[in-house]
């Protein structure tokens, strides 16, 4: 029997949270070893809740706060299943993720790390628009263009465990772009795919975007050194790894300042408005 752990990792134990790990429990997994592995990382003040008592729910409490690399890495340390998913605590995962994710896996076991499209909502569920999305329905590899952005949803991946040991796991140091960096060195030992289907809801909201910026500045210039140790990997030439990577730099420093949207900001912004509530057509 195929064995999967989704993880959540998480400094409040709110409603958000209730609702991620909810959308996990509805999923259909028929003939698959499946629970949820929830990280509270550092001291949470935690309320009763009907989740906890579900017996697929394993919550590890971490004594101090590690930011998202470390209590990542913590927490899949303790698992022993042959894939890992990935969900942040305020998104939701939509019907039929594990189940479709798993599928395309075992039948590409070359593939490292396997992303999803995901829909854009707001603090209170409505959908805005798709990230992501080019409408094929298909698996896209984006291995080649990862040492200039990161083309992947975090919170939409599934991965081979033993895939993600050999590449070194998160790093705990990182709390910012842990995920582009395991990303990234995923790609020296197999395929970086999305399958082009919304299969989360990101959850766009004014706390998570204020509370990031700083944190992503002060990461950046690190990410910057690997980007470009990884392109050389890649064989990408000199003076195109010095180019990307100081564009890259510079677009992230701007938007610390404020004077330039992260991406994701400016999607969402496009987009409100052009999609119904029900998600039934694309965002643009």
């Amino acid at each position: 029997m195929i064995s999967i752990d989704a993880v959540i990792t998480v400094i409040r134990d709110d409603v958000l949270l209730e609702k991620a790990v909810e959308s996990l429990l509805a999923q259909h997994t028929p003939g698959i070893d499946f629970q949820i592995l929830v990280g509270f990382d550092g001291p949470v003040e935690e309320s009763p809740r009907a989740w906890k008592a579900d017996d697929r729910v394993v919550i590890h409490r971490f004594p101090v706060n590690q930011g998202v690399g470390g209590a990542l890495r913590s927490v899949i340390a303790l698992s022993t299943a042959d894939y890992v998913a990935r969900l942040d605590s305020d998104d939701i995962a939509l019907p039929g993720r594990i189940r479709k994710q798993v599928r395309v896996l075992e039948n590409n076991p070359d593939i490292a790390v396997l992303g999803t499209s995901a829909m854009l909502i707001n603090q209170d569920g409505e959908v805005m628009g798709e990230l992501g999305a080019r409408g094929d329905g298909g698996v896209i590899d984006v291995k080649d263009g990862l040492w200039r952005k990161n083309p992947i949803t975090h919170s939409s991946i599934m991965m081979s465990r033993a895939a993600y040991e050999r590449a070194g796991g998160y790093d705990a140091s990182l709390r910012k772009y842990e995920d582009y960096d395991l990303f990234r060195r995923r790609a020296v030992v197999g395929r970086v795919a999305v399958l082009d289907e919304p299969l989360v809801q990101y959850r766009l909201h004014e706390g998570q975007i204020t509370r990031s910026f700083k944190l992503r500045g002060l990461g950046a210039l690190g990410i910057a050194r690997r980007q470009r140790s990884v392109a050389k990997v890649y064989e990408v030439p000199a003076h195109q790894r010095v180019a990307w990577t100081s564009a890259w730099l510079a677009a992230q420093y701007l938007s610390v300042l404020g004077l330039r949207r992260w991406n994701y900001q400016r999607f969402g912004q496009r987009a409100s408005g052009h999609v119904p509530a029900n998600g039934a057509s694309r965002g643009t």
